[in-house]
């Protein structure tokens, strides 16, 4: 399994109709791990390519994007995981106590 930390993430709208939103991922030590393409279309038949350089692409739906992007603007630390072995990628929080609240 891989999983690192996202420390910065950039969003990528691209124009014409079918084209996926991208966000691109950098982890702690300020290096390109990949994207999420959020796809309006999307199957599920594949959920992500890791590359020989490590770079890892992964694919959601359209749908998810502003979970996702409320998930990448307000919660620290988040994580990127790509399961191998059992076919599934997720962006996911660190362990948080129950009934916390938010801090100013």
């Amino acid at each position: 399994m891989i999983t690192f930390s996202i420390a910065t993430y950039e969003v990528m709208a691209f124009a014409g109709k079918s084209q996926p939103v991208r966000v691109y991922l950098t982890d702690d030590s300020n290096r390109y791990r990949g994207y999420i393409d959020f796809i309006e279309d999307y199957s599920g038949a594949q959920n992500f390519i890791v590359y020989p350089n490590g770079i890892i692409n992964a694919f959601m739906p359209l749908d998810k994007l502003h979970p996702m992007l409320d998930l990448l603007r307000n919660e620290k630390p988040v994580y990127f995981s790509v399961n191998e072995q059992y076919n599934w990628a997720a962006l996911k929080t660190g362990s948080e106590p129950t009934g916390e609240e938010e801090t100013s």
